[in-house]
């Protein structure tokens, strides 16, 4: 009885010593930033409701945050708001064929039929103002330069590029096709805009980077396909179609192609050099490219989101009434809003959630201090 007793604990030492190896050689089979990694990864979060605001505004304006100013307009009148919910101040827009334009840190006021712009600060003054002398069709800002849509005739397009002060830096003719997207280098030196050209058989789009002083240094045409977007990233760009993704460098050299069909959303993150991608196939995926288009991390997701938003070295996805966080290959927070998600923003350690009629203010907590909070 004994020497069984010795031996069935015999057998449980051995199992003992080979499970400690196994764990041991995996730990040290890893890199030092492996291991590092693993000791600080995120604990999962919860997201708490800190501020519900009581702002009523019309369901089909815009609303942008700006450092703790919430700006909301329906293109006639402006109105802004701080994280309580009371009004800072608000303006009557009064123009013939307004429009409304968030900028990162510039409100543009644009009369569409007479090609005036007004920019304001956060707080509505006005810092500069525009005029076209031609009809607007749409105004984008992108690396603090506005891009505007206008025309040069009946069926000929044409681009403005203002700089931060509201000075023309350029205004470029498409000779053929219509406007399809615009952007501008972090190093504001160049910008690129892409064009579609429905008039052939076949379905054109072309792709062309200039100076920002608006010289022409290539144009480059691709045969049925359809590019959405064409981005910024060091001294490459990353082209959006509707069926893949693809880098090419500033002399129109295809670094690298990737298929990737259904498309949701696409985000470039230019801190950490790499891009985020929202697609689905037979599920939902977001996935991390490094600049040179390898997989860095992968996700399948059980339900669908449609936009991606980036908060350092986190990314946080929405979908109709649903918010999730994502860090890496795993998801830290889950989230359900009673009204469907709109958009969300970040400002000191706070998660702001914009819906139709309001807007949330949430902060994230560990599983672990939610606790304590709650005790």
């Amino acid at each position: 009885m004994i020497a069984k007793e010795e031996n069935t604990k015999g057998k449980k030492l051995i199992w003992i010593v080979l499970t400690i190896i196994i764990i041991g050689l995996l730990f040290f089979s890893k890199s030092l930033k492996d291991k590092v990694q693993d000791l600080f990864k995120q604990t999962e979060k919860s997201l708490q409701i800190v501020q519900n605001t009581n702002v009523v505004w019309t369901s089909n304006g815009e609303t942008q945050d700006y450092d703790g100013i919430i700006v909301n307009s329906d293109n006639k009148s402006i109105n802004s708001y701080n994280l309580l919910g009371n009004k800072i101040w608000s303006k009557d827009i009064g123009l013939d064929a307004p429009l409304t334009h968030f900028g990162e840190n510039t409100i543009y006021l644009v009369d569409k039929s007479k090609g005036k712009i007004i920019a304001l600060n956060s707080e509505g003054e006005e810092k500069w103002g525009y005029d076209a002398r031609q009809s607007i069709n749409k105004v984008v800002e992108k690396n603090g330069f506005l891009i505007i849509y206008t025309k040069a005739g009946e069926q000929i397009d044409q681009i403005n590029v203002l700089d931060e002060k509201g000075a023309l830096m350029a205004n470029t003719i498409v000779d053929k096709g219509r406007l399809l997207s615009s952007n501008v280098s972090a190093d504001k030196k160049n910008f690129v805009f892409t064009t579609i050209d429905l008039s052939e058989s076949k379905v054109k789009t072309s792709l062309l980077l200039y100076t920002i002083e608006g010289e022409l240094l290539w144009k480059k045409d691709f045969l049925d396909w359809i590019i959405y977007n064409a981005d910024f990233i060091d001294d490459d760009m990353i082209i959006v179609s509707d069926n893949k993704l693809m880098s090419i460098n500033m002399e129109g050299e295809t670094l690298w192609s990737k298929d990737i069909n259904r498309l949701k959303d696409v985000k470039i993150d230019l801190r950490q050099k790499q891009i985020h991608v929202l697609y689905e196939r037979d599920k939902t995926y977001i996935e991390t490219l490094g600049t040179n288009g390898k997989t860095k991390d992968k996700l399948v997701l059980d339900e669908s989101y449609n936009h991606i938003y980036m908060n350092k070295k986190d990314i946080f996805l929405i979908g109709g009434r649903k918010l999730i966080g994502v860090n890496g290959d795993k998801i830290f927070l889950r989230y359900i809003c009673d009204d469907e998600i709109e958009k969300i923003s970040f400002i000191k350690g706070n998660i702001l959630i914009f819906t139709k009629e309001n807007f949330l203010v949430g902060k994230l907590y560990n599983k672990k201090e939610e606790t304590n909070i709650d005790e």
